[in-house]
């Protein structure tokens, strides 16, 4: 063998060692989650709905497991190279159901992405959109469905790290919007089924259906007192139901507030609503 293939041979062995070295040192996750449509998140990006194998870089990371009617959960964990980590989420469930009047979004082209109301971080996803994409009739053995308060919503929809569609979307009452999220269009029809139900489950799933419900947010702030003279403080107290982020703002100033409900001290410097 020449000197010329030799050399050749060995760049080719240390490619390949080097190649083996790299998926060595890959890791994974496998993760088990329920209920099964619950979405993973790793350090905050989007990887799928159900139980999977995800690869993950060694080091620390965040995983969240997200359901809309479920309380999230969050894990720190540090991965080792080339190891196989081994995670079981099981959620529970927001007790209660949500009363209307509500509209509905239809979500068509978007297979299993994300869908985010309202915010783009984990907190504020609501399902994917094989959930959302069946126009049908309103019968519990094929609905895919997206039902909200009626009023207008910042919608993103994202496939891992790629943005598919986003867009606010207005939504009346008994009335269903249909986002195409290949082309940006919206269309809206009657949804007269709206009206007629009382009350529902935030989330309910089958074989071939899925309903996610989404809760209208209410807040409550109180003063006391509400006259002061100049230099002095109140005391504020506040209450919200189905928040994800609280902010109290006076003027040019905000505060975001970590629990749903709460009380501060707050002196003001000028008369402030």
């Amino acid at each position: 063998m020449s000197y010329r293939k030799i050399q050749m041979w060995l760049a080719f062995a240390g490619v390949l060692l080097s190649a083996l070295g790299a998926l060595a040192a890959d890791s994974k996750l496998r993760v088990q989650v329920e209920p099964k449509q619950a979405y993973i998140f790793v350090d905050g990006n989007p990887f799928g709905e159900g139980g999977r194998t995800i690869k993950i870089s060694p080091g620390s990371h965040t995983v969240g497991v997200y359901n809309y009617g479920f309380t999230p959960q969050l894990r720190e964990l540090t991965v080792e190279p080339g190891t196989i980590t081994a995670l079981e989420f099981k959620l529970d469930p927001v007790v209660g159901e949500v009363k209307g009047p509500w509209g509905r979004i239809q979500i068509e082209s978007a297979s299993h992405a994300a869908v985010f109301l309202t915010g783009k971080t984990p907190d504020y996803m609501v399902g994917h959109g094989d959930e959302f994409n069946h126009g049908g009739a309103f019968l519990p053995c094929c609905t895919q469905e997206l039902i909200v308060p009626p009023g207008a919503y910042p919608v993103t929809v994202q496939n891992r790290d790629k943005v598919l569609w986003s867009g606010t979307v207005r939504v009346n009452a008994n009335e269903r919007v249909i986002i195409n999220a290949a082309n940006g269009t919206q269309k809206v029809k009657p949804w007269p089924q709206g009206g007629t139900i009382e009350s529902l489950p935030r989330f309910k799933a089958g074989i071939a259906s899925a309903r996610i419900v989404v809760a209208p947010v209410s807040g409550n702030l109180a003063a006391t007192p509400t006259q002061i003279n100049c230099g002095d403080s109140t005391n504020l107290n506040w209450t919200t139901a189905e928040t994800v982020e609280r902010t109290i703002g006076a003027g040019s100033e905000a505060v975001k507030q970590s629990a749903p409900s709460g009380e501060l001290s707050y002196k003001p410097t000028q008369t402030t609503t």
